[in-house]
């Protein structure tokens, strides 16, 4: 949950503020995955860093010590990733991207259908934990 200065792997440094990607973003819907979807994948990437911090800056946070403010921006990025691998489910099988066990732990379509609202109750405090 804290920063590492210099992360081995580029996607934990990634920042959710270039201007192409979030116009995209802004255009991109979800609704034709649930009616009740956030309506756009904007709308699902903040919702899900406001749920983050929250949880674990708001009034029932589970630690004393703040993270840093990337680490956010890398739980929305994971989130937003987790909804597109599974939608993609059958792209990533063809293209052979993950091994069979990789694969046996990626949600079924029926989990991206609630993750697509935003953060809903206090069970989606699981996605942070992980």
């Amino acid at each position: 949950m804290y920063k590492i200065e210099n992360p081995f792997n580029p996607f934990l440094s990634y920042e959710y503020n270039d201007s192409k990607e979030m116009s995209y973003m802004f255009m991109k819907s979800c609704v034709v995955i649930n009616k009740y979807a956030l309506p756009s994948a904007n709308d699902i990437i903040l919702d899900w860093t406001k749920f983050a911090k929250d949880v674990i800056e708001g009034k029932c946070a589970e630690a004393k010590k703040a993270c840093w403010s990337g680490h956010y921006e890398q739980f929305r990025r994971l989130m937003y990733y987790l909804i597109d691998v599974i939608i993609r489910k059958d792209e990533y099988i063809k293209s052979k991207r993950f091994n069979q066990t990789q694969l046996d732990f990626l949600p079924e379509f029926s989990t991206v259908e609630f993750l697509v609202q935003g953060a809903t109750g206090s069970e989606d405090r699981t996605f942070y934990r992980c």
